[in-house]
């Protein structure tokens, strides 16, 4: 199977990347944090997963391997296809989902768009043991610089998206919080 393309990002449309690899051009659907990495006009390596249903094959591409293997534990819950676990994947940082679902945060879970209360019951309850070197990689405080930006009256979108620019691991909350204002002054 196609574990990983290498070529030019021709265009990003909607969730879609066209990926031209020597000729052939290859539709993805990815993720919006994997997609906002990629830039278009520029050679990209994008780890793949093909999903097979009765009706159709689709790619599914991912911008790092921990991303890829979220999404294909995602697709193995019960009633719980690829497009919901790519809209997952569009809402957060994988650690944080991953934290999510390691402490049975059920209610944070239920509010992703497409995920309702049943359904994020079954993820925590069949991933949980699954994801817990992932919710322990976490880089630490970036929940809490997330609620005092919101707090601050940021949108979170914003927050997210700067704080996962300039977090590092190990760095002190209010250093996060402090490098994303200064990110977001660049908006």
């Amino acid at each position: 199977m196609v574990g990983a393309l290498r070529g030019k990002l021709l265009k990003k449309e909607g969730t879609k990347a066209y990926i031209d690899v020597n000729g052939i051009v290859f539709e993805v659907n990815c993720d919006l944090f994997s997609l906002d990495e990629f830039e278009e006009g520029r050679d990209v390596f994008v780890h793949t997963v093909i999903v097979v249903n009765q009706d159709e094959m689709s790619l599914f591409g991912f911008s790092n391997k921990e991303r890829k293997f979220l999404f294909q534990k995602l697709i193995k819950v019960s009633k719980l296809g690829p497009k919901t676990a790519l809209k997952i994947l569009s809402n957060s940082d994988v650690s944080e989902i991953a934290s999510l679902i390691v402490s049975g945060d059920v209610e944070r879970l239920s509010r992703i768009p497409g995920v309702g209360r049943k359904t994020a019951e079954r993820i925590v309850a069949e991933l949980k043991d699954q994801v817990k070197e992932i919710a322990s990689r976490k880089i630490m405080g970036i929940m809490e610089a997330i609620e005092a930006l919101t707090a601050l009256g940021y949108p979170e979108s914003v927050a997210r998206k700067c704080i996962r620019k300039v977090a590092k691991p190990g760095m002190e909350v209010s250093e996060i919080i402090k490098n994303a204002l200064r990110e977001m002054t660049k908006l």
